[in-house]
């Protein structure tokens, strides 16, 4: 395949693949709507009261919320799934010579870690925003962060999917109300409520769930969602 990792010597990048400290490997960010109101700044606000969440915009103008966590498939910084030829095609895709470790500069145009810096920019376009909503149970769970997701149509969208769970503490869901990222991430001033009781808005009753490659794979098969690419190998770990 033309868009898999290159493993020879290379003198165009300062990193190769093999000497890499996985750093591609140890986050998922998924694509957000451009923001244009103050609902959306605030949103974004939001997802910055949990640990390791971060939103950037990228060179492309393409807004991202991305959550920092390890690939279930490394092995001290290496791929499992590509010595199977399992990889997603997220990962396949991936070039060294423009990855985080070999970029020029930053893969970013827009970076907010903080949700002060998203009220101060906010701000700016006349948007007033709450750096921290109260922690009442009336807004997301304090044990997790839910980021929508577009429905799932063709076999990449599903690819994509198996790209999202495979990382720790990440799973995908459809319930009633649609398709959703499930990150399980603290909020930063949680509550201890949910270390004694059963939050209230945690669910068993999904339409879909999708915890593991094998999870995807079944649905592959029940609703004939053929991978596009001959020869390539699904089977979980």
């Amino acid at each position: 395949m033309d868009s898999y990792p290159d493993w020879v010597e290379d003198t165009d990048v300062r990193v190769l693949c093999k000497d890499c400290t996985a750093e591609c490997c140890k986050h998922v960010a998924i694509p957000l709507e451009t923001p244009e109101d103050a609902d959306d700044w605030q949103a974004i606000a939001d997802y910055l009261n949990y640990e390791g969440m971060s939103v950037y915009k990228d060179h492309d103008g393409d807004w991202l919320v991305e959550c920092k966590t390890r690939c279930n498939q490394l092995d001290d910084n290496r791929c499992m799934a590509f010595k199977e030829n399992m990889q997603p095609m997220t990962c396949r895709e991936y070039d060294m010579h423009t990855c985080v470790m070999n970029s020029p500069g930053d893969y970013f145009t827009i970076m907010f870690t903080r949700p002060e810096e998203v009220v101060a920019h906010a701000k700016k376009k006349g948007f007033v925003v709450n750096p921290v909503l109260p922690n009442d149970c009336e807004h997301e769970c304090c044990n997790h962060v839910l980021i929508e997701l577009d429905d799932p149509e063709e076999w990449r969208d599903f690819d994509d999917i198996r790209w999202y769970i495979a990382h720790k503490n990440t799973d995908v869901f459809k319930d009633e109300d649609g398709w959703y990222v499930r990150f399980s991430t603290p909020r930063k001033d949680r509550c201890t409520r949910c270390d004694t009781e059963r939050c209230k808005y945690d669910s068993d009753e999904y339409d879909v769930h999708f915890r593991t490659w094998d999870d995807v794979e079944a649905y592959y098969k029940e609703y004939d969602i053929m991978p596009e690419l001959p020869g390539l190998t699904l089977t979980s770990y």
